[in-house]
């Protein structure tokens, strides 16, 4: 697993991001819709994010390195006991990971099937519902670009092993394609973690790290390239530079809802 930032700044990053969220929902009404996720409240938000802190701890703890059931833990009652318990959760799954070798085998849907690997998942995870958060409450949101661009990878990461034809994930299946290619570039970071070319195939998405021939290109900062591949922005709202055949750009992100 290849990552743009080391460890401790993952594990700084996710008790950050789950700082900030707590601090944001914990000023909204629980039953407020999330502007970005309709179909949950700042409620279900907070439940979901806490739960996959939790879940993560317990996959991590699997002494036999087996998938672990999907948790859900409602949160406390009282909106003002959220805080405390989204960072509490985030704290849980750094210390267990911490506690052993970050190297140790454990489940995951991905190559790396690593105990680290959960702290940058969740990560980067909870810093999209701190977005989500973010513009639910009309708060700015802001995310450094080297996190921003290691997103970005991640989630390239997972599409790329939920696409595959050997484990293929319905949310993915209508990523398969003839050969379209996608080039991102992100305009304020080194092209070293900046650039992801992407390509469509009729047994999954691949990527890889750098510049090649595409059908549409797209350009914009690393925080507008993450916030619009997880959806979170309209591309026709944002200052993406978008050249070639923008139906690519279209269908892509048709297809990649989950």
């Amino acid at each position: 697993m290849v990552t743009l930032v080391d460890q401790r700044r993952l594990d700084e990053e996710l008790l950050a991001q789950s700082t900030v969220l707590a601090e944001v929902v914990s000023g909204l009404a629980p039953g407020t819709t999330v502007v970005t996720c309709p179909a949950w409240s700042v409620r279900d938000l907070v439940r979901h994010v806490g739960s996959g802190h939790r879940w993560a701890g317990l996959i991590v703890t699997e002494p036999d390195g087996a998938p672990v059931p999907n948790l859900v833990v409602e949160p406390p009652e009282e909106q003002d006991q959220w805080r405390p318990w989204l960072i509490e959760g985030a704290q849980q799954l750094i210390t267990l990971v911490r506690a052993g070798d970050p190297d140790r085998p454990v489940w995951s849907w991905r190559p790396e099937r690593t105990a680290r690997f959960w702290i940058r998942k969740l990560a980067h995870d909870t810093l999209i519902h701190r977005v989500d958060a973010e513009l639910t409450a009309g708060r700015p949101c802001r995310i450094p670009a080297e996190v921003a661009a290691d997103g970005v990878a991640d989630l390239l990461d997972s599409i790329m092993a939920l696409s595959s034809a050997e484990h293929p994930d319905p949310l993915f299946a209508a990523l398969a394609g003839d050969g379209q290619r996608l080039q991102f570039v992100a305009t304020d970071a080194a092209p070293a973690i900046g650039r992801w070319h992407v390509q469509r195939t009729p047994t999954g998405v691949r990527w890889h790290a750098g510049m090649a021939p595409a059908h549409v290109r797209v350009a914009g900062t690393t925080r507008d390239l993450l916030l619009v591949l997880n959806r979170r922005l309209d591309p026709t709202h944002t200052d993406l530079e978008i050249d070639g055949d923008p139906t690519i750009l279209t269908g892509w992100l048709a297809g990649s809802v989950f």
